[in-house]
């Protein structure tokens, strides 16, 4: 997918969520992603806006 995604020279984030139906109705999950650093300042006001802890854990994949 992220092949893809950078054909289209887009950028490709994944991850996963913490915090169950109630943090994630008061926008307060916490969001684990993997992300190029350089695409960090891109794609964090994104990211933001699904969580209220946004924690990087490395590189894509």
């Amino acid at each position: 997918m992220r092949k893809v995604v950078e054909e289209k020279e887009m950028k490709y984030v994944d991850g996963g969520v913490s915090g169950g139906e109630g943090l994630g109705m008061c926008g307060e999950l916490w969001v684990m992603v993997g992300w190029d650093e350089g695409d960090l300042d891109e794609v964090k006001g994104v990211v933001d806006g699904i969580g209220g802890c946004v924690i990087g854990v490395g590189e894509v994949g």
